[in-house]
């Protein structure tokens, strides 16, 4: 043996004997942590922006409060720095969970990429973004990461996959929920991640086929995509319809505000009866044509280009026409909500035509562009919608809290 070193030099030796302690180093934390896995798992958790947030709250909210405060405390949550809407959800998460003891922190991370920037201008904010994520994943060591799928949780998840093979996270278990905006395909953030996460959930069941270590946890169950579900009630021809709700989420899309701002538009929604008209304009400029129009005591208008929460608006109102992001149109779907779905364009893979296409094919919603509007308008009035699933099934927390060895069995990945 001193032969074989000494052949190979002093250097190798040190080299070996290093790998040795590092390795004893790694199974010491390792079971370390096997013993403590039974407690409480320190949580982290991504939260996106917009739809990616919302998203993110309907899968925890399949967690009873108990079992969040009693197994997955404390909880750190982590935002990019330039989302300034998810906050408020966070706030609101916790405080229906226990209003009296609230056990979490909120972490502000550089973006890896903000929308509509070039993939390869994002290379260099994503990198910078990994290596300010790698300190704050050490400083946190968590046992749980909850991702679902915005370019925030790419540097977040590889830092505590490298730092899990570090031996500092331990049995860190890192989870991937895809974006029910994702129909045909996952995000790059995904296809880059998959390698690295423990267990991936797809919300589309064709996604299963192309990735095998995917969980299929949509709301809609699998057979019932062939065999179809229940219709909504028909409404009730005596009820008085409320006011239109047309919203463009937090960025600008000035196509659909065009579209808005017409007379046949005007015309079209009073000559269905509808008694007013909500806008939110986002970012962009607000309806030149429609801002002249005063409310009347028979018909209501409010131009606006953003609150602190539409909640309100979407229970008020009898239609919602908005973009065809996913938090838009689960609010308005999970609120029974007729709704006119318009994709815009100007984002980035066009993933706002896929879904809306996919969820009026099920017989959710009418999709239309700005062009087409005012023809699909038109049609609300004969068409019977299919009753949405108000909340996510339970494959999302079974799978989670058998990862986590909180199930009947612990997953092995």
């Amino acid at each position: 043996k001193k032969r074989y070193f000494v052949a190979m030099g002093p250097w190798a030796e040190v080299f070996v004997q290093s790998l040795f302690v590092l390795a004893t180093l790694r199974l010491i934390i390792y079971f370390k942590d096997r013993v403590n896995f039974s407690m409480s798992r320190k949580t982290l958790i991504v939260v996106g922006s917009g739809g990616h947030t919302r998203e993110m709250f309907s899968f925890l909210s399949t967690l009873d409060p108990i079992e969040l405060r009693m197994n997955y405390t404390p909880r750190h949550y982590v935002v990019a720095q330039t989302d300034t809407g998810s906050l408020a959800k966070v706030e609101e998460f916790e405080g229906r969970i226990s209003p009296e003891y609230q056990k979490y922190t909120v972490h502000y991370i550089p973006r890896s990429r903000e929308v509509g920037q070039s993939y390869f201008s994002s290379i260099f904010t994503t990198i910078y973004a990994i290596v300010y994520s790698f300190f704050l994943v050490f400083k946190i060591n968590p046992n749980l990461v909850l991702a679902n799928g915005p370019g925030t949780c790419l540097p977040i998840c590889l830092s505590a996959y490298f730092l899990r093979a570090l031996g500092r996270c331990g049995n860190c278990v890192i989870i991937l929920s895809e974006s029910y905006a994702c129909v045909l395909h996952t995000s790059l953030t995904t296809k880059l991640l998959y390698p690295f996460v423990d267990l991936l959930f797809v919300q589309w069941p064709q996604l299963i086929k192309k990735y095998k270590r995917a969980v299929y946890s949509g709301r809609i169950k699998v057979q019932e995509f062939e065999a179809g579900v229940a219709l909504r009630p028909p409404p009730d021809p005596q009820a008085k319809k409320s006011f239109v709700l047309v919203t463009v989420g937090s960025t600008q899309f000035q196509p659909l505000i065009e579209a808005i701002d017409t007379y046949e538009f005007f015309q079209g929604i009073k000559a269905l009866g509808y008694t007013g008209l909500r806008v939110q304009y986002g970012t962009g400029q607000p309806p030149a044509e429609l801002s002249k129009v005063k409310s009347s005591p028979t018909f209501s208008m409010e131009i606006f280009s953003k609150k602190d929460t539409l909640a309100e608006d979407f229970k008020q109102c009898s239609l919602v026409i908005g973009h065809a992001g996913v938090g838009t149109i689960f609010d308005a779907l999970e609120a029974d909500k007729d709704m006119i779905a318009v994709p815009n364009l100007a984002l980035m893979n066009d993933h706002q035509t896929t879904i809306a296409i996919e969820m009026q094919k099920r017989g959710f919603l009418l999709a239309a562009s700005p062009k087409t509007l005012v023809d699909v308008l038109e049609k609300i009035q004969r068409t019977r919608f299919v009753k949405f699933p108000k909340t996510e099934r339970d494959v999302w927390k079974s799978m989670v809290k058998r990862a986590c060895g909180l199930g009947k069995k612990k997953a092995s990945f």
